[in-house]
């Protein structure tokens, strides 16, 4: 995370790096406010990033990087497909919704279902192109 200062919007905000494309214009070096009260800030940006238990079919030899930080609670067969089930804490949905997407076949979104339908959401939107 990097705390700047938008300036299209003129206000102090936390920016996550990973969403950050685009080319990177050098400007003036910016002035450090007298009192920025960063931390303050920091603390109730990220108060609110409450835990969120996600349940993934994962496909035994796939995902590795979710059964690292999960732990796996049986097994599911789905349309003939063997899939480990496995229970994650996160607290970034929005900026996961496009890596479970990238994921599938091998993982599907199971719960919660708001998230299962935004990744079918996504999903189909790619296939439409």
């Amino acid at each position: 995370y990097c705390v700047g200062h938008d300036l299209q919007r003129q206000a102090p905000r936390i920016f996550r790096t990973s969403r950050i494309s685009g080319g990177i214009r050098q400007g003036a070096p910016a002035a450090v406010p007298v009192d920025p009260a960063w931390q303050s800030m920091l603390d109730a940006y990220f108060r609110e990033l409450v835990p969120m238990r996600v349940t993934l079919l994962i496909v035994p030899g796939h995902g590795w990087t979710w059964r690292s930080h999960g732990s796996v609670t049986g097994q599911q067969s789905v349309s003939g497909t063997q899939y480990d089930v496995v229970k994650v804490d996160i607290t970034e949905r929005d900026g996961l919704v496009g890596t479970f997407a990238a994921a599938a076949p091998n993982v599907l979104v199971i719960d919660p279902p708001d998230l299962r339908l935004r990744v079918v959401e996504h999903l189909q939107g790619v296939a439409r192109g």
